[in-house]
């Protein structure tokens, strides 16, 4: 998922590069299945790809992810205080664009070099863009939404139902068991322990049991024991 400053730093981008005669895509893969993705790529009508690698962090400037310099011009878009950090190690044929609020300003100028193959750019710059109609549209159908929110709301519920039975189940435990449960282990006064509900349970050391083996058998003397067990599926029904 991207972080805010990512997202901010597309707009910049986005909005200094959006002019006539530019055509912009963000996350464009290049090749069939390739695994070169440009995080932003335009392409001019004098046939000019640029392309830019978006950082946010130290960290992401150093990241194993490929900077995929494919265009003929290509820049690194990045916040002023990682570009200060930083600068010493941008190649001299790489542009930059540091980010101020939303707006994005070129201190760097890019060296022009050979694109690569512009016909796989092209290609892939059309099927990167027809991905994003794609999602414009059926981000607006109708059907698709409203199926979308009726799965939403019936996680919702299904999520609120498994709440209320976790906390019924907690408050019946506690009442059997008291609150520091989870923490009674081994008393030394009457040599009980928590974990003597388990012998007396059925489903002792089964593989249905949800507490495993018990924890204490040779240093509880099992006198007391606990009826019934607040885990078992017949006392949770």
């Amino acid at each position: 998922m991207k972080t805010e400053d990512t997202k901010r730093l597309e707009m910049a981008i986005w909005n200094a590069t959006n002019k006539q005669g530019v055509f912009g895509c963000f996350e464009v893969t290049i090749g069939w299945f390739g695994k070169e993705r440009v995080d932003y790529m335009t392409f001019d009508t004098k046939g000019d790809f640029r392309c830019y690698e978006i950082k946010v962090t130290k960290a992401d400037f150093h990241s194993a992810c490929h900077n995929s310099f494919v265009g003929n011009l290509n820049y690194y878009v990045l916040p002023p205080d990682l570009y200060e950090e930083v600068k010493e190690e941008i190649p001299d044929h790489v542009g930059v664009y540091i980010v101020r609020d939303r707006f994005a300003y070129s201190v760097k100028r890019a060296s022009r070099r050979p694109a690569q193959d512009t016909d796989t750019l092209k290609a892939s710059m059309i099927r990167s863009l027809c991905r994003e109609v794609t999602k414009q549209i059926q981000s607006g159908d109708p059907l698709r939404v409203e199926n979308l929110n009726r799965r939403i709301s019936q996680l919702e519920r299904e999520r609120d139902k498994y709440r209320r039975q976790y906390w019924d189940l907690l408050r019946e435990v506690e009442e059997r068991f008291g609150t520091r449960w989870r923490k009674t282990g081994y008393i030394e006064t009457d040599k009980h322990c928590r974990e003597c509900r388990c012998p007396s349970c059925d489903l002792f050391k089964t593989p249905e049991c949800i507490e495993g083996a018990d924890l204490c058998e040779k240093k509880c003397d099992h006198k007391q024991h606990t009826r019934s067990c607040p885990f078992h599926p017949d006392e949770r029904s």
